[in-house]
């Protein structure tokens, strides 16, 4: 993957179609990036969806590329499947949603139950403690 400057240079010097065919060969869809994991980790799609509770017709758009997951979804993914914030942060980036904000609620009781390798009812339980919506 470019560097940001890399990236930028890019943007800045490039005929429109070598942009094109450079910013199509860096973007890896996100859902190649979970179907990644999964493998990584001897987790089946089918699998995947139960634990993430997701209607299965759902489940397997997001998995096949057709539709985008949520945030929540990401960061659901994130915490069964035991990523780091480096890794979230990345996944959510990928995803083109917003990353994990410590100052704000919701995403610091996230950061914090990540860091701490708590389980999703660990950090449902965390996320009504401090008064914020649940992940599912």
């Amino acid at each position: 993957m470019k560097s940001t400057n890399e990236l930028m240079n890019l943007i800045k010097k490039a005929q429109r179609e070598e942009f094109v065919d450079s910013i199509r060969e860096e973007s890896m869809d996100v859902s190649e990036l979970m179907k990644d994991i999964l493998a990584e980790k001897k987790v089946e799609i089918k699998r995947a969806i139960d634990m993430l509770i997701l209607e299965p017709s759902y489940g397997y758009q997001i998995f096949n590329g057709r539709r985008k997951p949520t945030r929540i979804i990401l960061l659901r993914f994130a915490i069964i499947f035991g990523l780091t914030i480096e890794e979230t942060q990345q996944l959510l980036k990928m995803g083109q949603k917003q990353e994990l904000y410590p100052k704000i609620r919701f995403d610091a009781a996230i950061i914090y139950g990540i860091e701490h390798h708590y389980s999703v009812e660990e950090v449902e339980d965390l996320l009504a403690e401090v008064g914020e919506k649940s992940l599912f």
